[in-house]
């Protein structure tokens, strides 16, 4: 049922089959087409990615309390460390399978705090375009929820610039 389902696009999104065609699994077998097509947008994709994420945090910056942040910043501290645990252990479990399953060749430890710290990061931009959109910005539990995103996305950074400064 599911892949009728599949080819006949909601009202809301884009056609499911449209990823399909021009992503990496159909067209893109064929020879000319990954010759032309995928190699020469790389790079265009991993800058417009780049400067899409400077964007999204200068605006979430014009909108932050800087006074409230810092009376708060203990808090946001505590709940960004909880969640980053989660994802820290979720991950953590996660990676044994896929570095036995997927037989890759790099340091286990390198791979498991990468994949650890690719988790704990990738919520950050969704909970501070939902608190905004929804309002909550403005409430304690929703001031609460974006500074301590910040926090979890500046202390995930930190630490990817540490590890990867030895490399």
């Amino acid at each position: 049922m599911y892949i009728i389902l599949f080819f006949f696009p909601s009202s809301t999104s884009p056609p499911n089959w449209v990823g399909l065609v021009l992503g990496l699994s159909a067209l893109s077998n064929i020879g000319a087409v990954k010759n032309s097509f995928q190699s020469s947008t790389e790079d265009y994709y991993q800058i417009l990615g780049l400067f899409s994420r400077i964007f999204f945090m200068f605006l979430i910056g014009l909108q932050m309390d800087l006074p409230y942040a810092i009376r708060n910043i203990q808090k946001a501290a505590a709940v960004a460390l909880g969640g980053a645990a989660t994802c820290f252990a979720s991950s953590a479990t996660v990676s044994v399978v896929l570095f036995k399953e997927l037989d890759i060749q790099v340091d286990s430890f390198l791979f498991a705090f990468s994949l650890m710290v690719l988790a704990a990061n990738a919520a950050s931009p969704v909970v501070l375009r939902s608190a905004v959109d929804y309002n909550l910005s403005t409430s304690d539990v929703g001031g609460l929820a974006v500074y301590s995103s910040l926090v979890n996305d500046i202390s995930c950074a930190f630490l990817l610039c540490i590890v990867y400064w030895n490399i």
